[in-house]
């Protein structure tokens, strides 16, 4: 398995070098270091990138899938660890994925875990950005104009400039990068009122209150102002529109209406309501004079968008995932010699050598019992025996705070709300998962180093793929506690003997094809974030809020099924606690504390149940239970005493020690009253 997960770790490396070699050599980069590998009709680059990022996330599945295996084997522990780790009071989880052990085992496995999921993780940050898609945004020249600007004898030239707005302070020059602040668009419109078309104002809103659709030059003409009112000039204000941030495209349709400034979002809701007395805000409120009152619009010929659109990579972003690429599979290659070297060591080793299933600790145990473990610190005892008590409280509070990201996103929509936005489900099905301004965010730095903004905004855009990482581990944690326990439950019914499931057979064990979670459920939990980057430079980020909102109800369902499937699968005929026994280091020990004539039971099939006693009889019990070869091996029986470890609450552990009468006393909660030798973590 190993093998396996090094080889597919190695055809993700050697696809991100071809990746990059072909993308570099076929569609040289710019100046920017982005490269374009098509650039055209935007619903076949749409197609493209979906097809594109399919691959990708298959790709990027297996590479998580064979790094959480390996980091799986190195929390591991092995024999002499967990003895050491029991002589602390100190039990180890086996066959799960854990942190706990990360204390107790090898510091090379230590340091192999972190690089693993620091790998990861990096590479998670970065994958899905390394090819992008591009939308067109265009900048266009925006002017109001005096209701007898045609007859009025001023030209608009540059010599002539707009007077001076407060609101005119051009941002420093690096803000835009290569765009220049040329204003000669604006000048020239008069010239070329010819070749303009008379829009009304309901026809002018719709034109421009989607900034990422407006395509044509406008000239807003006024009611209620003529040139001798404005010192002379026919040109009221003018400026270029797509120098503003993205979000603000628009704004200058609703700007007058609004109390303070960018305190709503202008949308068709908004605006609708504007038409019959629409006014359009002069320079500012800061400038003082009189709102314009929209006789029409006067549009320019309309640019064709859909032609425009890109797909394209960062030579930075790819170079991060061959290299992230490359150390994970040089983690998993160290992985598969260091068990390798241990695995042929010999019986020199054999303590050594990693317990990585629990047939592996139940394997050892029996070859050697370990008659000394007391009074080991584990947990609490499991009160119902369904499917959700093996897993520990702490690890379904983590689930809980998965919940966090849904609250923040819930909050931001809240705001969006109350800045106009409509949030109600029929609004946001009906935007789908188009892109909208007003969830458009800005760039970070504005500079001429545009790959720090892309950077910036994708670690932003990508972080939520994280959180799908951590979910994946959580899922895969849990089912594996589960289905640990389950296998470990199977050891005392009364169904037969069964061999045990090991890494390394020998005698009449089974070899293992997975580590805890079968294929089957490794199938299962193998199976709205995009990045903008226009020709000015920028880069920004957005989200749709109907991609959110399913992604949301999605890891909803998939944690719901996960704990109706937790409440609805039992554990059968076992003692109270039991299931929990399986995935301890002491209670492995405990019940592997074999009958000292059934040498080779580590080599057989071998069943949990009664086997005589010395200090069973003395205590007054029938027998005591445990993992066994023997031919007559019986069941617990309901209303009979046995001697079996339990585990007990750590409070209990600190009040002191039990007395013989508390270890006597009959637990009926199952089949069988037991009573405990020890206390277990």
């Amino acid at each position: 398995m190993l093998r396996l997960q090094l080889a597919i770790a190695l055809l993700v490396v050697v696809v991100s070098f071809a990746m990059m070699i072909w993308s570099v050599t076929s569609f040289p980069p710019n100046s920017r270091s982005v490269g374009t590998y098509f650039s055209g009709d935007c619903s076949r680059v749409s197609r493209l990138n979906s097809r594109v990022h399919i691959v990708m996330n298959i790709f990027s599945g297996v590479l998580l899938s064979a790094g959480n295996y390996c980091m799986q084997l190195l929390v591991s522990p092995c024999r002499d660890e967990i003895d050491k780790a029991h002589s602390k009071g100190i039990s180890l989880r086996i066959g799960v994925p854990n942190v706990r052990n990360l204390r107790h085992v090898d510091r090379k496995r230590v340091v192999g875990w972190l690089c693993i999921g620091a790998t990861a993780t990096l590479l998670h940050l970065f994958w899905n950005s390394s090819i992008f898609t591009s939308l067109p945004v265009v900048s266009i020249p925006r002017a109001i104009a005096t209701s007898d600007f045609q007859t009025a004898p001023d030209d608009w030239t540059i010599s002539n400039p707009l007077p001076p707005r407060s609101w005119w302070g051009f941002p420093s020059a690096d803000r835009w990068g290569g765009a220049s602040y040329d204003l000669s668009p604006v000048y020239t419109m008069k010239a070329s009122v010819a070749n303009l078309a008379r829009l009304e104002p309901q026809e002018c809103i719709d034109e421009y209150i989607d900034p990422l659709k407006s395509t044509r030059a406008v000239m807003v003409v006024a009611r209620n102002m003529t040139s001798i009112q404005n010192n002379g000039s026919s040109l009221l204000d003018g400026w270029m529109s797509g120098w503003d941030y993205w979000d603000a495209g628009n704004y200058w349709v609703c700007s007058a209406y609004d109390p303070g400034e960018y305190t709503k979002i202008c949308d068709r809701a908004w605006a609708d309501g504007l038409v019959d007395d629409w006014i359009v805000g002069v320079g500012g409120k800061s400038v003082g004079l009189p709102n314009v009152l929209v006789d029409y619009c006067l549009v320019g010929d309309a640019g064709n968008n859909e032609d425009r659109c890109g797909l394209h990579y960062s030579t930075y972003i790819l170079a991060v995932v061959c290299t992230c690429t490359s150390l994970e599979c040089l983690l998993v290659l160290w992985t598969g010699i260091y068990f390798r070297r241990n695995k042929e060591a010999g019986e020199a080793k054999r303590r050594r050598r990693t317990l990585i299933t629990m047939g592996d600790a139940i394997g050892d145990f029996l070859y050697e019992p370990d008659y000394h473990i007391d009074r080991v610190s584990e947990g609490s005892v499991g009160r119902r025996e369904t499917w959700f008590t093996a897993v520990n409280t702490r690890t379904w509070i983590f689930a809980v705070g998965l919940v966090l990201p849904s609250v923040l996103i819930g909050l931001y929509a809240g705001h969006l709300s109350s800045v106009g936005v409509d949030m109600s489900l029929s609004g946001i099905w009906q935007l789908g998962f188009k892109a909208n301004s007003a969830m458009i965010g800005h760039s970070f730095w504005q500079s001429t180093n545009s790959a720090a903004d892309i950077i910036g905004n994708i670690l932003v855009a990508n972080s939520p793929q994280v959180i799908v990482s951590f979910i994946y581990l959580f899922f895969n944690s849990i089912l594996t506690r589960q289905l640990v326990a389950d296998e470990w439950s199977r050891f005392i019914r009364d169904d037969g003997k069964k061999t045990l499931r090991v890494t390394s057979p020998v005698g009449l064990q089974r070899s293992s094809y997975f580590l805890s979670l079968p294929m089957k459920y490794s199938i299962i939990l193998a199976t709205g974030i995009f990045l903008w980057h226009p020709e000015f430079d920028v880069s920004a980020r957005g989200y749709s809020a109907l991609g959110v909102i399913l992604a949301i109800a999605l890891g909803a369902i998939l944690i719901l099924a996960l704990m109706i499937n937790s409440f609805a699968r039992s554990f059968r005929d076992i003692p109270a606690g039991f299931q929990l026994l399986g995935l301890s280091s002491a209670g492995i020990g405990l019940m592997c504390q074999r009958p000292a004539d059934d040498t080779n039971a580590h080599l057989f099939p071998v069943s949990i149940g009664v086997v005589p006693d010395q200090d069973a009889s003395t205590a007054g019990a029938q027998g005591r239970v445990a993992f066994s070869t023997y031919v007559g091996l019986q069941r617990p029986k309901n209303g009979c005493w046995y001697l079996q470890p339990i585990l007990v609450e750590e409070k209990e552990r600190a009040t002191g020690e039990m007395s013989t009468e508390n270890l006597l006393e009959p637990i009926k909660r199952h089949n069988a009253s037991l009573i405990a030798p020890g206390a277990m973590e």
